[in-house]
């Protein structure tokens, strides 16, 4: 899903990367690798089971990233974007090709 401000002149394009959208309720666990997201993202591992989810990205030229876990997931001790997304940030000093990784857990009802 591309936010509304998406494309502006001079930046890098902003994407969020939604974490399992559409997973059913079937698939309690799981794991896939080698996924490409928009924004020249590769989705390297993600790995569910009914409570986490684990998901590294890979981007060339990218300081951040912005991943959105299913409803009722959360980040513990990072702070939400109002659109529900998460930003990882890249490691200091920046490297060409970045690494990204989340682990997500169920949000306490």
């Amino acid at each position: 899903v591309a936010e509304r401000s998406a494309f502006a002149p001079g930046k890098m394009p902003r994407y969020i990367v939604d974490i399992l959208p559409a997973r059913p309720t079937s698939w309690a666990r799981g794991a896939v690798t080698g996924l490409r997201a928009r924004g020249g993202v590769e989705v390297t591992r993600l790995e569910w089971t009914t409570d986490r989810i684990v998901v590294e990205l890979r981007a060339e030229g990218r300081d951040s990233v912005a991943v959105r876990p299913p409803l009722g997931w959360e980040q513990k001790g990072a702070a939400r974007e109002a659109n529900g997304a998460y930003v990882l940030r890249q490691e200091v000093p920046p490297k060409p090709t970045a690494v990204f990784r989340a682990e997500f857990s169920r949000a306490a009802p």
